[in-house]
Parts: structure tokens; C-alpha cells; sequence
């Protein structure tokens, strides 16, 4: 048995339950380590069952454990199979973990996205309305008659200015 746990590289006590890995590297571990609940650690103990860590997949055949006798072939295969979906539920789980994180993440971005969104909506509307009220402002100063072309009636024009500017809500000056 190696000195260490694999899981935690701390040292293996004497003392607390530790198991096997029946895989390839044949590691012992902590049970915190293998991430194996107190039932799953009776059921183990209790059925002699071969457990495989999750880097190993599977437990191999390539040792057999003399107490193992005791079992059928079939209900070790069956257990082993148990085991090892179940170590492929722990893995998946923790995948669905941080994916249900990443969606939590994106959730809260795409709120902050909308608050923005609805924000500068706002502003370009109050730019907008800025822009409509100098735009009127621009033309009310702006209107300027320099001079009157031969043969026009100066009277007739200021009256017609004048209308106009009414219309517009812009009073004239007349500087003749």
C-alpha cells in the first residue's frame, strides 16, 4: 500500500476506512478522497465489491482478491457495473455544476445587458429631443432677409415675414 492518498497526497493513517482502487493504478485512497458515502462504503465492505477511482474508469481483473470467493461472479459484475456508473454520475454532476454556474453567470450578464440596453434606449431619446429643440432653436435665429431684390414691396415682405414667424412662434426685427 502506497503512503499516500492520491486524491489529497496526504499520508494513508492506520486508522479510518481507506479503499482500493481494483483499476490500473491501484491507489489507495481516503474515503473523502474517493468520494464514497458511508452506505456505499458498507455495501463495499459488507459484498467485498472492487471499486475503480475516476481516473481509472473500471476495475480491471487484473488481481483478484482471495475473499472475493464468496460472491458470484455475476453479482460482482453487476456491482462493479453499479460502481462504475455511479462514478460516472459523480463526474457528470460536477460537469452540470459549473455548466449551471456558466448559465447563472450568463443570466446575470444578460440582465446587466438589458438595463444598459433600456438606459441608452433613454438617453438617445433625451439626445434626440435635445437635437429637435436646437434644431428649432437654430431655426429661429437664423432667419435673416439681407436686402430686397428690385421691384418688391418692402411692406407686402415684412407683412409676410411677419405671418410667417407667427406661424413658426419666432418674432421678426425689422432693422430697416
Amino acid at each position: 500500500m502506497s503512503d499516500k492518498c492520491p486524491g489529497c497526497k496526504m499520508l494513508l493513517e492506520k486508522k479510518g476506512f481507506k479503499i482500493r482502487c481494483f483499476g490500473p493504478c491501484s491507489c489507495w485512497f481516503h474515503q473523502k478522497c474517493a468520494e464514497i458515502s458511508e452506505s456505499d462504503r458498507k455495501l463495499i465492505e459488507s459484498k467485498k465489491l472492487k471499486w475503480a477511482c475516476n481516473g481509472c474508469g473500471e476495475p480491471s481483473d487484473h488481481e483478484e482478491d482471495p475473499e472475493d470467493e464468496d460472491n458470484s461472479p455475476m453479482l460482482r459484475d453487476v456491482m462493479d457495473k453499479l460502481i462504475s456508473i455511479e462514478n460516472s454520475n459523480r463526474a457528470l454532476l460536477k460537469q452540470l455544476k459549473l455548466q449551471e454556474a456558466k448559465c447563472t453567470r450568463l443570466e446575470e450578464d444578460l440582465i446587466d445587458i438589458r438595463k444598459e440596453h433600456e438606459s441608452l434606449k433613454k438617453e438617445i431619446a433625451s439626445l434626440s429631443r435635445d437635437k429637435g429643440k436646437a434644431d428649432q432653436e437654430l431655426l429661429r435665429n437664423n432667419i435673416i432677409i439681407n436686402g430686397l431684390p428690385k421691384g418688391v414691396d418692402a411692406g407686402a415682405l415684412e407683412e409676410a415675414v411677419v405671418k410667417i414667424g407667427n406661424i413658426l412662434q419666432v418674432s421678426s426685427n425689422s432693422q430697416g
